[in-house]
This record gives structure tokens, C-alpha cells and sequence, in this order.
């Protein structure tokens, strides 16, 4: 899912209602797996004013991730 998320907000910003349908979560979940993704600095949100109280909006803010399985 986390993977997902990120190649999703690689294309452009979108808000964790939006992401939850593309990915085909609940919300809940996205926002849980968006905060992982936060710690790890992966993720950047920012809060908007939205058509029925305030959106969490995500960017992605890394181009690669390098993960070494030899350490």
C-alpha cells in the first residue's frame, strides 16, 4: 500500500480521500500508512480549507529510494 501511495503522489498532490480511492482503502488506513510514510520522510502533508472542513493534502518529497538488503 505504501508503495502505492508514493508512485500515486509522484504524478501530483492529492488529498487522502482522493488517494484512499485509488488505492482502494478506507481513509483510516491511508492515513495510517501515510504517517509511516512521513516518518519517514518520505511524504510531506500540508492542511487546505476544503469544501466540507479541512483536507490533508500529501507530496511526495523524495525521487529515489535505495534500499540495501546487504547491511
Amino acid at each position: 500500500t505504501r508503495l502505492k501511495i508514493l508512485k500515486i503522489l509522484r504524478k501530483k498532490s492529492m488529498d487522502v480521500s482522493r488517494i484512499a480511492k485509488e488505492v482502494g482503502q478506507t481513509e483510516a488506513n491511508v492515513s495510517a500508512q501515510i504517517q509511516h510514510l512521513q516518518k519517514a520522510n518520505l511524504v510531506s502533508c500540508r492542511y487546505q480549507a476544503g469544501d466540507h472542513g479541512v483536507r490533508k493534502i500529501c507530496d511526495v518529497i523524495v525521487d529515489k529510494i535505495i534500499i540495501d538488503l546487504l547491511n
